[in-house]
């Protein structure tokens, strides 16, 4: 449910420091500085969360996403400056611990049910263990594959081409060259045991 201005009979949204927009501009140029609290870190935090109309399309009975409209890490997961004695930390993660009432759990870290880094809705976030993290990403293919992971050196049109020489008897030695990979690189290629995405045969035979 969002919370609504604190100031008497007015109904829009909170925004600042419990108020709405305009009831806080007023109230900031109302009251002098020396007068003004420090905003606390859940004042500075939800000051930075932006309610939008963005739904999950995997999963739209959770609702709209809060985005996180402060700094963000390369990842475009939120970065909340908490304090002097905690620094900088994940605003998903800081959303969640004020959520829940709990520190994260020792082994475990912030999850996303909603493949959205940047939001910090409680109901979108869970604690889980990195490899449940890991599994739901490639559950909901979200990790790079083949040519779109930055250090392929290969696309799939190769791959296709590799297996089928290799099953019509080329040497995986001589493609290995041709290609400038590895022959191990060759032998996982063309034995189905690396690029799953990619075509072409599966071929099994002896490195000779």
């Amino acid at each position: 449910m969002t919370a609504l201005c604190n100031k008497s009979k007015c109904r829009r949204p909170a925004e600042k420091r419990g108020m709405c927009g305009r009831c806080y501009q007023r109230w900031r140029k109302q009251t002098p500085k020396s007068l003004r609290s420090t905003p606390t870190p859940l004042e500075r935090f939800w000051a930075k969360v932006e309610k939008t109309d963005r739904v999950p399309s995997h999963a739209p009975h959770l609702g709209p996403c809060w985005e996180w409209a402060g700094a963000k890490r390369p990842s475009g997961h939120g970065e909340f400056s908490h304090s002097q004695e905690h620094g900088n930390v994940p605003a998903h993660a800081f959303a969640l611990e004020i959520a829940t009432g709990q520190a994260c759990p020792p082994g475990q870290e912030s999850c996303h049910h909603c493949d959205n880094p940047s939001c910090v809705r409680p109901t979108h976030l869970y604690f889980g263990t990195r490899q449940e993290n890991v599994d739901d990403a490639w559950h909901r293919e979200r990790h790079p594959v083949g040519s779109e992971r930055s250090p392929a050196r290969l696309t799939e049109v190769d791959v296709e081409e590799i297996r089928t020489r290799y099953a019509a008897g080329a040497s995986g030695a001589a493609l290995a060259l041709e290609y400038g990979i590895r022959p191990s690189s060759i032998y996982s290629i063309t034995s189905g045991r690396k690029w799953l995405n990619a075509g072409g045969p599966i071929t099994r035979r002896s490195a000779s």
